[in-house]
């Protein structure tokens, strides 16, 4: 196999594969970008200044997290973005807004993904040494506005989920 590169964009992070190209982040500002390397711009999460400060600084926004993380598409049209404090919702052409805030945790590093019946589904990473807390597994079941607890992993069992991806022959949910 033969790899071109199509084009160079510095500080754009590649997030989520498409058939006709890639969501990615360049910053704060969401994109579409396709194998002719046109781009077009999603949106842009409403961030403060010092987050836009640190974003100029990648090593110092991945070791904190304040980047955008994930960028999930839903049959509906609506984006889902995660950060390292949040999950987003925008719906098409509207603004991003917090829908689901962290207060001890953030979403797993390695994706949040569409269940079988269509739900966005992610993990929680916490630091958590010592498995004193409980570790949990959300869902949204109407297009990404609230998130419920589905899956509880008690305190001792785990100390956090790095992935939760769906299995492309039969549908059902792993967790790493």
């Amino acid at each position: 196999m033969r790899l071109r590169l199509i084009r160079h964009r510095p500080h754009t992070r590649a997030l989520t594969v498409t058939d006709d190209g890639l969501l990615a982040a360049r910053r704060w500002r969401l994109l579409r970008l396709d194998t002719s390397g046109g781009r077009q711009q999603l949106g842009r999460l409403p961030v403060g200044p010092r987050r836009r400060l640190v974003a100029h600084l990648p090593p110092l926004a991945r070791a904190l997290r304040l980047r955008v993380l994930h960028l999930q598409p839903l049959p509906s049209g609506t984006l889902i973005a995660t950060t390292g404090d949040a999950v987003w919702r925008a719906e098409p052409g509207g603004p991003f807004e917090v829908v689901h805030p962290f207060d001890n945790g953030k979403p797993n590093s390695e994706g949040l993904c569409l269940d079988a019946d269509g739900r966005v589904v992610f993990g929680e990473y916490l630091l958590n040494r010592d498995r004193l807390a409980a570790v949990h597994v959300h869902a949204s079941r109407d297009d990404g506005r609230h998130y419920e607890v589905i899956h509880r992993f008690e305190p001792g069992r785990i100390r956090h989920v790095h992935s939760v991806q769906r299995d492309p022959a039969d549908g059902a949910l792993w967790i790493a």
